[in-house]
């Protein structure tokens, strides 16, 4: 278990969060570093880290220098095309985000997977177990991934058949080009490849949030003819045709919208009578070919799968995420801290502006400790399954069980 600190008769629990932009990494993470001394009564057990590209082969050195000031701790995280900590989002250059979590009567447990590891594993709840580490089936799964090389769907698969449970979040590295270009973090050691993550199990609980930056045009269709990628038929009809007639209905700002960021949503569950914002995994649509009439997508479509084209909408994102957190903080569970997944499709791209998902948090929360970064991909929780989600934030709100 992790070892309990006191104030008085009290245990502490803490999370901190801390951001660098300084362009010399040694001096960003000893930033950070100093003020989590500053702002922490007691050692953390857990520090996600999130850094930027640019610090290139030198983000080797954060795992050491992090473990030789905090023996004991577990240290995890990747790489970010942008990073969040301390209130701050920082996008496109050079930044470092440490979050430090102290949460006693909470066992800690990391890991790295490969792609061919996470095939093997016994896909039973004894291989899980096993192949983590773990007493007890974990109540929290945090899990980092290589976009080039995770294995990550047959992943989320094997632990949420083994541990129905669990909740899952996370999110796909950014900033790399190209396989080996991402850095995990993984304890004092970093590899580039597979799967890093974090189990928690015992006295804690996780509440989460899944807020799209997109809205839905036309109506939604049923996939009736597919090959691979080349979405060929909705409704009966050639799809390119749909989506044709679909953008003539358009007034003139949606049309402006589709020309710019035209993107097609599955439907999650195929059993709804209507659907509407968040019903949908967005997928990005990759071009047409007029002499199919057809359309190639960034998705495994099949037979009965319900379609529908949606636009990004920077007023539609912020409504959604102003009222899920309205309702979230009307709530009596106070969180601790946070971590927040946001795509890179997101942020200053969208909105025009930086800090944007962090200012409206903060409206609703006041000043929580976050941490996190923005990927090519966020795993979250929808209708009790974990999907990987695109254009979306991620909010996983921590605090302990015991609270609930």
């Amino acid at each position: 278990m992790l070892p309990a600190t006191r104030r008085g008769s009290l245990l502490i629990v803490e999370w901190n969060s801390a951001i660098s932009n300084n362009s010399d990494l040694s001096t960003a993470l000893d930033s950070c570093i100093e003020t989590l001394e500053i702002s922490s009564e007691a050692d953390p057990n857990v520090i996600f880290v999130f850094a930027s590209p640019q610090y290139g082969q030198d983000a080797k050195k954060i795992g050491p220098v992090l473990r030789d000031r905090f023996p004991e701790v577990n240290v995890v995280g990747c790489t970010g095309g942008g990073v969040v900590g301390g209130g701050y989002e920082v996008e496109g250059r050079p930044a470092l985000s440490l979050t430090a979590v102290s949460m006693p009567g909470v066992d800690v447990n990391t890991f790295h997977l490969e792609r061919a590891e996470v095939s093997g594993v016994q896909s039973t709840t004894e291989g899980w177990m096993e192949r983590l580490s773990l007493d007890e089936a974990p109540r929290v799964v945090v899990l980092f991934a290589d976009p080039f090389s995770a294995g990550l769907r047959s992943l989320v698969v094997g632990l949420e058949n083994s541990f129905p449970s669990t909740t899952i979040v996370g999110g796909l590295a950014s900033g790399g080009r190209e396989a080996g270009d991402h850095i995990f973090h993984v304890d004092g050691r970093t590899v580039d490849n597979g799967v890093v993550g974090v189990c928690f199990s015992g006295n804690i609980a996780v509440d989460t949030i899944v807020a799209q930056g997109c809205r839905p045009i036309g109506p939604p269709c049923f996939v009736t003819a597919v090959d691979e990628r080349r979405l060929l038929g909705l409704d009966g009809r050639p799809a390119l045709d749909v989506l044709e007639e679909v953008c003539r209905a358009l007034d003139p700002t949606d049309l402006a919208l589709a020309r710019r960021a035209l993107l097609v949503g599955v439907a999650m569950s195929k059993a709804r009578e209507s659907y509407a914002s968040g019903d949908f995994l967005i997928r990005e649509l990759l071009g047409a070919i007029p002499d199919d009439r057809a359309l190639v997508v960034a998705a495994q479509l099949t037979v009965h799968d319900i379609l529908q084209f949606h636009v990004r909408d920077a007023r539609a994102a912020w409504g959604e995420l102003d009222g899920l957190l309205s309702r979230f903080s009307e709530g009596e569970r106070a969180p601790a801290g946070a971590l927040m997944f946001s795509c890179v499709g997101r942020g200053e791209a969208l909105f025009g502006e930086p800090g944007h998902d962090s200012k409206v948090i903060a409206q609703h929360l006041g000043k929580l400790p976050i941490g996190g970064f923005f990927g090519n991909g966020e795993l979250g929780p929808v209708g009790g399954q974990t999907w990987l989600h695109g254009y979306t934030t991620v909010l996983a709100f921590f605090r302990t069980a015991s609270d609930a």
